[in-house]
């Protein structure tokens, strides 16, 4: 039995530090995207005839895959970066391109080769400020020889899942500051409040069920009152309301012991007018 060889460690980006910060703000690492950039994926299998395309992102330690099409894959598990083929893409501006990867004395013998890979393509991810988010990976069994027009549509294609991917950060920054303005606004009115008291106030507040418990941990902070088995705002439920500019909407949920199902923090954030 052949000895699989360590993959070789490619150099780091010269604005690792700042590019690893990036990733973090944004919060793409280990986040399963695969209902929204599957589309990108299927065209990339469509223009250069691949098996499999794979959308990573890499922080300072992990690459982690936040969209597989032609396999699954656990978009919250890691691999270490130095075991990837892609921290060769990493640290270029242009795509790594391998008609077949046996042919690259860095990639002989290493693990990618022990399951059939043969054809890869890398196209980097990069943001406009020049950081490297990650890798847009075309993988086939087959070798692959790309035409000039196939590498410009990818490249497009790259800049259009680079794009998705810092308006998903970006939001996801907005909603983040919006929350804690919330947050430092609940307190202030609601002693030892915890993140999860806003999360089920502003739940409330958008008209859906709460389960009992919570209905009962926010009565008892004094936000709810029960009236003729319902559930209403107190005073100090409505002046707390009132202090977070809140929309004026009927505020009212029934008394229930059946869970609620999780509620997107955009939309509950979208009810705070003028924070």
């Amino acid at each position: 039995m052949t000895d699989v060889l360590p993959m070789p460690i490619a150099v780091l980006p010269a604005n690792e530090t700042q590019r690893a910060e990036k990733v973090k703000r944004l919060g793409i690492a280990g986040l399963d995207q695969n209902d929204d950039l599957s589309v990108f994926g299927e065209v990339a299998k469509s223009i250069v005839g691949c098996d499999f395309v794979f959308i990573n992102v890499s922080d300072d330690k992990n690459q982690y895959t936040t969209c597989a099409v032609g396999g699954e894959v656990d978009a919250s598990q890691g691999t270490p970066r130095e075991e990837t083929i892609c921290q060769w893409s990493m640290c270029s501006n242009e795509p790594s391109i391998y008609p077949d990867i046996n042919e690259d004395d860095r990639f002989k013998g290493t693990a990618p080769t022990t399951i059939g890979v043969i054809f890869y393509a890398g196209f980097p991810l990069i943001t406009p400020e020049g950081f490297h988010l990650g890798v847009m990976c075309l993988v086939g069994g087959t070798r692959i020889d790309m035409t000039d027009e196939q590498i410009n549509l990818m490249k497009n294609l790259a800049k259009a899942v680079t794009t998705h991917l810092l308006n998903y950060g970006d939001l996801n920054e907005i909603n983040a500051g919006r929350f804690s303005k919330a947050m430092t606004k609940f307190r202030v009115q609601v002693e030892n409040a915890t993140l999860d008291d806003l999360s089920d106030f502003l739940t409330f507040c958008n008209s859906e069920s709460l389960a009992a418990d919570k209905l009962q941990n926010l009565s008892d902070k004094g936000l709810f009152d029960l009236v003729d088995g319902e559930y209403v705002l107190s005073t100090r439920g409505k002046d707390v309301k009132k202090d977070m500019n809140m929309s004026n909407e009927k505020l009212k949920v029934l008394k229930s012991p059946v869970s609620a199902e999780s509620n997107d923090l955009d939309e509950m954030l979208n009810n705070l007018e003028d924070m």
